[in-house]
């Protein structure tokens, strides 16, 4: 019998969201997010997150959307792309 798991981020499996890098003026890719989430104990508490970050490549933008997807389970999810700047 074989067992295969998927892998996560380190940030994935310690439910921490990656942080985004920051726009510098070689950054070619915009990636934006926002969502909504629940959290606690009984699940009884919402909480939104927000990133923005600029990339080199179309490939590490949605790389990190998906990381950041892979934390939580988004109960709603507001806006999710990779815009060219």
């Amino acid at each position: 019998m074989v067992l295969v798991f998927g892998t996560a981020t380190a940030d994935a499996q310690q439910k921490r969201f990656p942080k985004p890098p920051a726009c510098p003026e070689g950054g070619q890719w915009r990636g934006t997010f926002s969502g909504e989430y629940e959290a606690g104990m009984f699940r009884d508490s919402y909480y939104n997150y927000f990133g923005r970050g600029c990339f080199r490549s179309e490939a590490q933008c949605k790389q990190w959307l998906y990381d950041v997807r892979s934390v939580v389970t988004f109960l709603l999810e507001t806006r999710a792309n990779c815009v060219r700047r």
